[in-house]
């Protein structure tokens, strides 16, 4: 995931912490979600929806024609 995780950055994307939630409470102090902010709209997003959105705005490039 590391190394896809770096061709979302080369593609723009920022990674940025995100605060979690257990039972309406928050325990951002003893953990800490990822979310991938988009170039596009500039939201955040999970890893896989990051790599799904990315394919969409690039159907005619592979992101992981880059892995080889």
């Amino acid at each position: 995931m590391e190394e896809n995780a770096q061709l979302l950055l080369s593609q723009g994307w920022q990674i940025s912490p995100v605060p979690m939630y257990f039972l309406g409470f928050d325990i951002s102090w003893l953990v800490m979600k990822e979310a991938f902010v988009s170039p596009y709209d500039h939201r955040a997003y999970s890893f896989s929806e990051a790599m799904h959105l990315e394919m969409l705005a690039h159907p005619h490039q592979s992101l992981l024609s880059g892995l080889a």
